[in-house]
């Protein structure tokens, strides 16, 4: 499978992943899917797995709950 040099690139730029030699780079980049989501696209739900991690690598994400009330509560915002 080839590994597309964007992928590398964005991962030597994540200090998470900086200790990694360029093989090691290459077995995570072939792991990541990159995606864009619209302004208010919901990425992901407090219910969903956590199989997975994610990073913003544009833009910025906010974190909320709805309460029961039906009211939007920010915990965070990430960029």
């Amino acid at each position: 499978m080839a590994v597309s040099a964007e992928k590398i690139t964005l991962l030597k730029e994540a200090q998470i992943f900086s200790g990694l030699n360029d093989e090691e780079l290459s077995f995570v980049a072939a792991k990541v899917s990159l995606r864009e989501y619209k302004k208010g696209q919901v990425i992901l739900y407090e219910e969903d797995t956590n199989r997975y991690m994610y990073s913003v690598i544009h833009g910025e994400v906010k974190v909320f709950y709805t309460t029961e009330e039906g009211k939007e509560s920010v915990v965070a915002f990430h960029g």
